[in-house]
């Protein structure tokens, strides 16, 4: 919840000085979020993760 918040990113990006954004530069929606969460659930299985950042939306 904290990457689609005003803060842009979850505690540890943000001392990073990362931010999340989409490809436009625009914060992300709390559903992008939602669903990227549950994306890399069973990545350590369906490598779901990898498959992603290949193809960013």
């Amino acid at each position: 919840m904290l990457t689609s918040s005003n803060m842009q990113a979850a505690l540890g990006k943000k001392l990073m000085g990362i931010i999340v954004v989409n490809q436009h530069g625009e914060r992300i929606s709390f559903w992008h979020s939602f669903g990227r969460f549950f994306a890399y659930i069973p990545s350590g299985i369906l490598y779901i993760g990898y498959i992603m950042a290949a193809f960013p939306s």
